[in-house]
């Protein structure tokens, strides 16, 4: 979400190499809006889908779920990075390594996860279990 702020000055900020404000949608931005979007519907999911299609929070059975869930979004993600054959690291520090379509279908489903695990840890009553936006928009 930090990414996101400091991209909205960047749209007024007059840079006069570029003989005018920078009104473009960096790499960084999108990769920052795509884990944002993907938690916030984990969480979504995990707030209605799970918690009332499979019993409620009252049977085990939306645990479960929940669980088989974050652990097939998991591998998914898995294996489009995989897939994908981009650099585990990037060779310039300016620039992401990660900047195809698969890699980015992999940030989704790694945030959805997270989204999902927090909103279960949430309807679990334990802090210990929740998890923040941090982690994947340094991905």
């Amino acid at each position: 979400m930090l990414q996101l702020f400091q991209s909205l000055p960047r749209l007024f900020e007059y840079i006069a190499a570029y003989n005018g404000p920078d009104r473009s949608f960096h790499l960084a931005d999108r990769q920052a809006l795509t884990c944002l979007l993907s938690f916030f519907f984990g969480i979504l999911c995990g707030r209605t889908w799970i918690a009332n299609w499979f019993g409620g929070t009252t049977t085990r059975m939306w645990l479960f779920v929940g669980t088989m869930v974050q652990a097939l979004c998991t591998a998914a993600a898995a294996l489009a990075v995989w897939q994908s054959h981009s650099p585990k690291i990037a060779q310039h520090s300016n620039e992401p390594a990660w900047k195809d379509v698969l890699t980015f279908v992999g940030m989704g489903f790694v945030s959805f996860s997270m989204g999902l695990q927090g909103a279960m840890a949430r309807h679990l009553n334990t802090p210990y279990g929740t998890t923040g936006m941090f982690f994947p928009s340094l991905l």
